[in-house]
């Protein structure tokens, strides 16, 4: 974080901060800048910024709160793992916070996409993520996790739609009349 450049005074001016920052931040006086991440957490804090002309103070600002603190992305914790479904059966349910943290402690928004959206529908609603089988196929649907800041992490799953069991039946053993042919089909000759 760049901090301002003092107005007037004679040259050349010297920049101080008080107190001391926290282990992990650095108070950069000839750059005027502040960067780093403290190494745990800090209390909110009044720094004063001060710019001094030999021996007499210039100019001087009042910041609080926590300095120079920069955002971290949110992770992925654990995978989501395949899933198989059958056409038309009950939506699988999936806690989204079960999967993806953040480590500022940050609350995430979740969003989800299917790549084959005629086979899967995804749904979200806070953490929950909904998966419809629609049609038999395989899609790979992608949850992404985002946090205020808009920083993000992602992570993709495979979802196979099967046949219903019923439907699987009839295919693999159709109805013969004893004639050999297919029931209410006509064969001629």
């Amino acid at each position: 974080m760049q901090l301002p450049l003092a107005q007037g005074g004679d040259a050349p001016l010297t920049y101080g901060l008080a107190p001391a920052p926290p282990l992990g931040i650095t108070f950069d006086a000839k750059r005027r800048t502040i960067s780093g991440t403290p190494k745990q957490e800090q209390p909110v804090t009044t720094y004063r910024y001060t710019a001094s002309a030999a021996h007499k103070v210039d100019g001087s600002r009042t910041a609080s709160g926590v300095v120079a603190e920069e955002n971290r992305a949110p992770e992925v914790v654990s995978a989501i793992a395949p899933k198989t479904m059958e056409v038309a059966s009950q939506p699988v349910v999936v806690d989204l916070s079960a999967h993806f943290r953040d480590p500022d402690g940050d609350e995430l928004r979740y969003f989800a996409a299917s790549e084959t959206p005629r086979s899967v529908r995804v749904d979200v609603a806070g953490s929950t993520l909904t998966i419809h089988p629609l049609a038999v196929g395989r899609s790979l649907v992608t949850v992404r996790a985002a946090d205020p800041e808009g920083a993000d992490a992602e992570q993709s799953f495979l979802v196979t739609v099967e046949a219903s069991r019923s439907d699987r039946a009839r295919i693999l053993n159709p109805p013969y009349s004893p004639e050999g042919a297919v029931k209410g089909v006509a064969c001629g000759g």
